[in-house]
């Protein structure tokens, strides 16, 4: 039975099944575990620099640099690791083992990495949750960003009719606006990567399929990556359709602007 101090112990983590949430992955492995290639250290550095001095040299093509747009260089850089990040994961899909080929390459016959994997598993699973269980105390502000909004935004009353509070108004929501879309850039870039990942993985199996007949597993493989593909291609869409929506938003605010300097 359990005692007080059980009582005033924290809760276990959500999932007191994390050992079989575990195994089900580790039964998995042999589906949806694959080994890739990663580039580290000075390769990421080297490679991340050749995009910024891309990116630079484009944007000062067009006429945009450190003059006419002090802060590019928070630009320049994000961009940049996007590029190298979409050029790193593309190549590594270009290499992948299955747990079946490293435990051959390593010579385990004793199925230890599958061992050790259900065990890292386990322990981050239990991990995550009480991290999440210890942020309990922060929550509810955390949460307040997403509860309903009082009303449309930018319609309350300005007080005293003043044209510089509805201007200063006006151009915060601007750049608020400017940032949302800027967001929105790098959401579409990051989708528009994982989007040719995973039909670079489609024409991967393809290709195993032309080599080596249509297996059953490749064929599941293949019709798994192309459901992925046909999702990421829906939330690529919704994103561009979002960006529009909010370069719109912008341009209504920049109206409004001109007409409020032109009552002045």
């Amino acid at each position: 039975m359990p005692n007080d101090r059980d009582r005033r112990e924290p809760p276990e983590p959500i999932s007191s099944h994390a050992d079989g949430v575990s195994g089900d992955l580790v039964k998995l492995m042999p589906r949806d575990l694959v080994f890739v290639m990663r580039f580290m250290g000075e390769s990421q550095h080297r490679l991340q620099n050749h995009f910024q001095d891309f990116i630079r040299a484009e944007l000062a093509g067009g006429g945009v640099t450190t003059k006419t747009h002090p802060m590019i260089h928070l630009f320049i850089e994000s961009h940049a690791i996007l590029l190298r990040d979409f050029v790193f994961s593309g190549v590594s899909l270009t290499r992948q083992f299955r747990i079946e080929e490293i435990e051959r390459l390593t010579g385990d016959t004793t199925s230890m990495i599958r061992v050790d994997i259900w065990d890292q598993l386990k322990s981050h699973i239990e991990t995550a949750e009480k991290q999440f269980q210890s942020q309990a105390g922060t929550l509810p502000k955390l949460l307040s960003a997403f509860e309903k909004p009082q009303g449309p935004f930018g319609e309350r009353k300005m007080t005293g009719g003043s044209h510089t509070a509805r201007r200063d108004a006006l151009l915060a929501r601007r750049l608020r606006l400017v940032a949302s879309v800027s967001a929105l850039t790098a959401e579409a870039l990051r989708l528009n990567q994982k989007r040719a990942g995973i039909e670079m993985d489609v024409l991967r199996l393809e290709l195993e399929i032309g080599r080596s007949g249509a297996t059953e597993q490749l064929v599941r493989d293949l019709h798994e990556a192309g459901q992925n593909a046909a999702v990421i291609a829906q939330a690529c869409s919704a994103c561009e359709d979002r960006i529009i929506a909010a370069e719109g938003d912008v341009e209504d605010v920049d109206r409004k602007l001109a007409a409020a300097s032109n009552e002045d």
